[in-house]
C-alpha cells in the first residue's frame, strides 16, 4: 500500500472510531489496530492523536464547504432539504463535530473551526431570510440554525425522529412549502 493510501486508511479509521466511540475513548492503539497497521507506523503519519483529529476536522469542514455550492438553494425550502442531505452525506464528520463541541477542552482548541463552519451556514441562511423579507435577517438565521442544530442532534441520535414532519413544521412557519413538496431521504 502506498503512503497516501495508508494515510487515508488511518484517517478513515480514526474518523469512524472518533465519531462512534468519541475522541477521548479512542486511543492511537485502537486506531492502529482497526486500521490493521502497527502503532509505530501510525505515528509516522500523524504526530499524535490531536494532530490526527485536527487533520480530520480540517478535512471535514473543507469538504462540507466545498460541497455546499453543489446544492444551490434558490429558496429556504431547497436550502432545508440540502442541509439535511449534506448532513447525511457527511454523517461521520457531523457526528464527530457535534461530540467535540461538547468536550470543553477540545471545543476551545477547535473553536475557530466551529466558528468558520457556523458562520458559513448562518451567512447562507441570513441571505435567504433577507429574501423572505425579514428585517432582522441575521438574528432570524441564528435562531433557525439553532433549531436545525437541535433537529440534527435528534435525527442522529433517535432513529424514530420524525425529521420530515419537523421540516414540514418549519416550512409552515416560514410559509415556504407544503409538506409533500420538500422532504429529505432519511435513513
Amino acid at each position: 500500500m502506498n503512503t497516501a493510501a495508508r494515510r487515508q486508511q488511518i484517517f478513515r479509521t480514526a474518523l469512524t472510531l472518533f465519531s462512534q466511540k468519541g475522541y477521548d475513548q479512542t486511543s492511537m492503539r485502537d486506531i492502529a489496530s482497526h486500521a490493521d497497521i502497527s502503532l509505530g507506523l501510525t505515528y509516522n503519519y500523524f504526530k499524535n492523536k490531536e494532530a490526527l483529529l485536527i487533520a480530520i476536522v480540517d478535512a471535514g469542514v473543507a469538504k462540507i464547504e466545498q460541497d455546499w455550492p453543489n446544492y444551490p438553494a434558490e429558496n429556504l425550502q431547497q436550502w432545508l432539504v440540502h442541509y439535511f442531505t449534506i448532513l447525511e452525506k457527511y454523517r461521520s464528520y457531523w457526528l464527530l463535530l457535534r461530540a467535540l463541541r461538547l468536550q470543553s477542552s477540545l471545543a476551545k482548541q477547535l473553536g475557530t473551526h466551529f466558528d468558520e463552519l457556523n458562520n458559513f451556514i448562518i451567512g447562507d441562511l441570513a441571505v435567504l431570510m433577507q429574501q423572505l423579507g425579514y428585517t432582522k435577517a441575521l438574528p432570524e438565521a441564528i435562531l433557525l440554525y439553532a433549531t436545525l442544530d437541535g433537529m440534527a442532534t435528534q435525527y442522529f441520535t433517535n432513529d424514530r425522529y420524525p425529521l420530515n414532519k419537523m421540516l414540514a413544521l418549519l416550512q409552515s412557519k416560514y410559509n415556504i412549502a407544503t409538506p409533500t413538496e420538500a422532504s429529505v431521504a432519511v435513513r
